[in-house]
């Protein structure tokens, strides 16, 4: 994502692959998930943290948060959202079947004493 390798991104996906952004949209198949990461900016730095993964035979369910340093020439500053992905072992390696992100929850706040 941070090299800009939209054909590697592409490669993660099956062809029926679907993507919800945080904008809500929904993304449907390789070309069109390829064509949403060529046309969006390049971070600087992509961070992946992994919160729970659970393996069902070949089936992987995997969800964390997910943040991305922007340049300034897309507002800058930290990008925060949560991931929900659904992924498959094929003997080309993961695949990724399901991927939606939303936005970061807060922390709550502490109660009032």
């Amino acid at each position: 994502l941070a090299a800009g390798d939209v054909d590697g991104i592409g490669a993660l996906f099956t062809r029926r692959s679907l993507v919800t952004p945080v904008t809500g949209d929904t993304l449907e198949g390789m070309r069109e998930i390829e064509g949403f990461y060529r046309d969006s900016p390049k971070p600087e730095a992509v961070q992946f943290r992994s919160q729970q993964m659970d393996r069902f035979g070949r089936t992987i369910l995997d969800a964390g948060t997910l943040s991305l340093r922007m340049p300034a020439s897309a507002g800058g500053g930290t990008a925060e959202s949560e991931y929900v992905m659904l992924a498959r072992m094929t003997r080309n390696g993961m695949k990724i079947m399901r991927l939606m992100l939303f936005p970061a929850r807060q922390a709550a706040a502490a109660p009032a004493q």
